[in-house]
């Protein structure tokens, strides 16, 4: 088998088709990703990129309730996700500005 590093604000996406880029295949949408890149897994095509971290959090339902949560722990793992986004962010610098990836939609006029 073969195995893909993620890191924290790392995500992988695996299409069971082989798909020609990412926005075929991703699921979230409103999700903004950067440094997409793909590699061919058998008849697979598995697409890894840095997504937004801040994004996620107003995208992500259950991210949204813990950091909308009164509890403890959930503040915990809030503050946790705020300290690994705001490394993440410092390390990357200058890179590449997030993008949405959608699916092209078809418009039929008559």
């Amino acid at each position: 088998g073969r195995s893909i590093a993620l890191s924290p604000g790392r995500h992988v996406s695996i299409a069971s088709v082989r798909a020609a880029q990412f926005s075929d295949v991703n699921p979230l949408e409103a999700m903004m990703h950067r440094s997409v890149s793909s590699q061919e897994i058998g008849d697979k095509t598995a697409f890894t990129s840095e997504f937004s971290m801040p994004a996620a959090v107003q995208v992500m339902k259950p991210l949204k309730a813990i950091f909308a949560s009164d509890n403890e722990n959930a503040k915990k793992v809030a503050q946790r996700v705020l300290k690994t986004s705001a490394v993440i962010m410092q390390v990357s610098g200058n890179a590449a500005p997030f993008e949405h990836h959608v699916r092209a939609r078809r418009v039929a006029f008559n």
